[in-house]
């Protein structure tokens, strides 16, 4: 980690360190791979709410074609809302999944960008 990200992220929490001090880097250091280890559990947790989002998309559009396909009644407008909600949760995890993806990467290869992001807001 350079120098400059880790007095950032020491004025983000309100730190004022003596760099002399021998104890300072390390423990903005553990403080620096505290952050990622959120950021890395953040998108776990989206994932799954993404593949969650992909289960039942997938569910609902099984569901719907059962349903249209059957010999008995059903209400073609409850099918048309089944299957625009199925298609909206579909795409809407696999832009979640995509993007949680996408961090996980950035977590692992650079985690100064995720601090850089964290200090920044």
């Amino acid at each position: 980690m350079s120098t400059e990200m880790l007095q950032k992220l020491a004025e983000k929490f309100g730190l004022m360190l003596d760099w002399s001090s021998s104890t300072a880097i390390p423990y903005l250091q553990q403080l620096a791979e505290r952050v990622v280890k959120f950021e890395v559990g953040q998108s776990i947790f989206w994932m799954i709410i993404g593949i969650i989002c992909i289960i039942v998309g997938i569910g609902l559009s099984v569901f719907v074609y059962k349903k249209a396909t059957a010999e008995e009644y059903f209400d073609e407008d409850i099918l048309i809302f089944f299957g625009i909600v199925a298609v909206i949760l579909f795409f809407a995890g696999i832009g979640i999944v995509g993007c949680q993806v996408y961090d996980l990467v950035t977590c692992y290869y650079l985690p100064e960008k995720i601090l850089f992001r964290y200090v920044s807001k």
